[in-house]
C-alpha cells in the first residue's frame, strides 16, 4: 500500500476521513455486505494489522480521529481492540479516543470490551450523542473495579 509523506497509508487515511464503505472497497469486499457478516481472508486481516511508519494500524487511527461507524466496522472485522502504538503499550486505542475527545469512539470500544482506563477524568467530558450512556458505563465499570479491588 502507498504511504503519504506523513507515513499514513490509504487504510489509515480512509479510517480517519472516509468510512466503512471505502474500507470495504479497499479490502475488495462487496459494499453491500454488513460488518457482522464479514469473513476476512488472511490477506485482508494482515492489511488491518499492518503498522505504518508511525506505528499505527487502521483501528488506532479510527479510534483517534475517525467516526464511530468506522471504528465499529473495524471491530466487527475482528481487529484486535487490545492494540497499542508500536513501542508504547500505554498508548492504546481507547486512550487515543479519550485524549482526542472522541467520546462516541470510547463508548464503542467499551461496548466491544476494551479494557477500562483508570485515568478517565469525567469532569472534562463534553456533550456528545451518547454522553449519558457513556457516563453510566464508566461509572458502572469504576464501581465494578472498586468492588473487585476491595474483595
Amino acid at each position: 500500500m502507498h504511504q503519504n509523506e506523513e507515513g499514513s497509508r490509504t487504510l489509515e487515511i480512509d479510517a480517519e476521513y472516509v468510512g466503512p464503505k471505502s474500507l470495504l472497497r479497499l479490502l475488495k469486499l462487496p459494499v453491500t455486505i454488513s460488518a457482522e457478516d464479514l469473513f476476512l481472508s488472511n490477506k485482508e486481516n494482515e492489511l488491518l494489522i499492518l503498522r505504518n511508519d508511525l506505528g499505527d494500524i487502521p483501528l488506532l487511527t479510527a479510534a483517534e480521529k475517525g467516526g464511530p461507524d468506522t471504528l465499529q466496522f473495524l471491530i466487527c472485522c475482528g481487529t484486535d481492540i487490545l492494540c497499542h502504538k508500536c513501542g508504547n503499550k500505554q498508548v492504546t486505542d481507547i486512550k487515543l479516543a479519550w485524549d482526542n475527545v472522541c467520546y462516541e469512539n470510547v463508548y464503542a470500544l467499551l461496548e466491544a470490551g476494551s479494557p477500562f482506563l483508570y485515568e478517565f477524568d469525567l469532569s472534562d467530558i463534553e456533550k456528545c450523542d451518547k454522553t449519558a450512556t457513556l457516563l453510566k458505563q464508566v461509572e458502572n465499570r469504576q464501581s465494578l473495579q472498586k468492588d473487585i479491588k476491595e474483595s
